[in-house]
């Protein structure tokens, strides 16, 4: 009898704990326990207000560096608003580099690959060749690209991760996992601050940056 009855005293402890544990999950369900939760906060990806607050979600996660936003943000302040006669091709010295504010359409096109060479050349030791136009060479050597010249001399140092064909006077550059452009005489005219750029279009370029979106860059004459 004894024994029965420490029995029946267990299955009495034992329920009431159920009982407890179930109640316990109803209560913080419910709100009751405002210090206990069963439920996951969910993170809704999609709920931005406004630019600045997707700006500062990648500034967050790391995707975009603060110096990285500073430079870009330097770069588009200082360009002038388009005026004047657009440029086809650009010529150092007598084209103006602008920011198209009133635009409402544009193309944008993928970068083109320079074509492969169709003859032997005498390049540095070392390196491989990719492509050529235009009296253009553009080598390799572990993943970095320079363009060089078929008369021997280099047009930019082998630095870009990525280089691509030259359009309109300009080629479309990668360094430190960022786009910019390089003109015919090696010089990096716009800095490499944009994580896409379209190659030449008509008399301007197509420029994506996260965060802020598209813009348009033209070249105007002087």
């Amino acid at each position: 009898m004894k024994k029965h009855g420490q029995a029946l005293l267990y299955a009495v402890f034992a329920l009431t704990a159920v009982l407890l544990s179930v109640a316990a999950v109803w209560a913080a369900k419910n709100g009751y326990i405002p210090f206990i939760s069963v439920l996951t906060p969910e993170r809704d990806e999609f709920a931005y207000e406004t630019d600045d607050k997707i700006l500062q979600d990648l500034l967050d996660e790391g995707d975009v560096s603060a110096t990285q936003q500073n430079e870009y943000d330097k770069y588009i302040s200082s360009l002038p608003a388009f005026e004047g006669v657009l440029a086809d091709t650009y010529v150092s010295g007598e084209t103006v580099i602008c920011i198209d504010t009133e635009y409402t359409d544009f193309t944008e096109n993928g970068n083109k690959k320079m074509p492969a060479p169709t003859a032997e050349y005498a390049i540095p030791a070392g390196y491989s060749c990719t492509g050529a136009a235009d009296g253009v060479l553009l080598l390799n050597r572990g993943g970095k690209y320079g363009y060089f010249l078929e008369t021997g001399y280099w047009l930019t140092s082998p630095v870009y991760t990525e280089a691509y064909a030259f359009s309109g006077g300009v080629a479309v550059v990668k360094t430190d996992g960022r786009y910019g452009v390089v003109d015919s005489e090696g010089n990096l005219i716009i800095p490499a601050v944009f994580d896409g750029i379209s190659d030449m279009d008509g008399s301007g370029l197509t420029a994506y940056k996260r965060g802020n979106g598209y813009i348009r860059i033209v070249f105007a004459k002087k």
